[in-house]
């Protein structure tokens, strides 16, 4: 498949972003995923309604169907430039500016817009690893999250929970503060960002082994692939998303807590003859939110692939 980006006409790129937005909305992601709200937040600051042509072109991974990263980070470096200091133009100033040079009072106008859109509000990071302690006693535990957007697939959550043995004060790459606050390394970082795509099974024992703790629970949620009409598809498109709108929402979660491991993925089929740590169990599960003439039949495709999973209507917010 291709890698270059897709490129929307300008005329696209609102009703596809406001789709993905209610797609999200309806499948309502927790912990697991990168937070909707700034996912969301972050698809409306690309919106021409409100920016214009500031942040184009409108470009779309051609393989998971959601905003490329230039796009997304166009916004993000217009965000990060507004917040360091940037002029704040009043209503008065812009109209001025639009009068001397309309299209510099053009992206003057959509950079206020952006900027009261954004407003002390989060956007996606394209790479983000964040720790936490979780318990202080009698055992140490932490929960370590890393976020990224990963070309080809989707926007990516990891989310590891570590228990240290008995006397277990911590690690090299990552250390609990005087504020009871988790400071990470380096290194931290480039062990999540070299296997954050590794088989959760082969993930469990490298980060045993790197921090000298037991990982409890691992979870990978991901956002993606986006089907829209005239967008990517993958040449094995079942035939009830032929035309439709469809957003996957996916997680695979290894750990103590799952007490029956289940498969219920009907797009990805099992992997035969993995091995867990013992004590563990392994549950994958993908929803989708999709177009509302489209529900019964997605519904039945996800059954007849031996998995009965959650699919609800994508419907514009009102």
């Amino acid at each position: 498949m291709s890698k270059v980006p897709v490129v929307l006409d300008p005329a696209r790129a609102g009703p596809y972003l406001r789709a993905l937005s209610w797609g999200l909305h309806a499948l309502a992601p927790h912990d697991d995923h990168v937070p909707m709200a700034a996912a969301r937040r972050h698809l409306a600051s690309l919106d021409p309604a409100l920016t214009g042509e500031l942040l184009g072109p409108a470009e779309v991974d051609p393989a998971s169907g959601l905003p490329a990263y230039p796009w997304l980070e166009r916004a993000r470096a217009e965000v990060a430039a507004l917040r360091a200091g940037g002029q704040v133009h009043s209503e008065a100033s812009l109209e001025r500016a639009r009068q001397l040079d309309a299209a510099l009072g053009a992206r003057l106008g959509w950079r206020e817009a952006l900027r009261n859109h954004v407003r002390g509000g989060a956007m996606l990071s394209s790479s983000a690893l964040t720790a936490h302690l979780v318990r202080l006693e009698p055992r140490r535990s932490f929960r370590l999250v890393y976020d990224r957007l990963v070309a080809g697939a989707g926007w990516m959550r990891l989310r590891v929970d570590l228990t240290g043995p008995q006397g277990w004060q911590g690690t090299e790459l990552f250390g609990l503060q005087a504020d009871d606050s988790v400071a990470t390394t380096p290194g931290l970082h480039h062990l999540f960002a070299r296997h954050c795509l590794t088989p959760l099974t082969a993930l469990h024992p490298q980060l045993a082994q790197a921090t000298g703790a037991v990982p409890t629970r691992i979870s990978r949620g991901f956002i993606g692939p986006f089907w829209f009409p005239g967008g990517p598809m993958p040449a094995e498109l079942p035939d009830w998303a032929r035309g439709a709108l469809a957003l996957h929402l996916h997680l695979t979660v290894l750990g103590r807590d799952v007490h029956h491991s289940h498969h219920a993925d009907p797009w990805v089929p099992p992997v035969v003859g993995e091995r867990l740590p013992s004590g563990h169990g392994l549950y994958r599960e993908r929803r989708f939110a999709v177009s509302p003439a489209r529900v019964g039949h997605a519904a039945a495709w996800s059954r007849a692939r031996g998995s009965d999973v959650v699919v609800v209507p994508l419907r514009p917010l009102v």
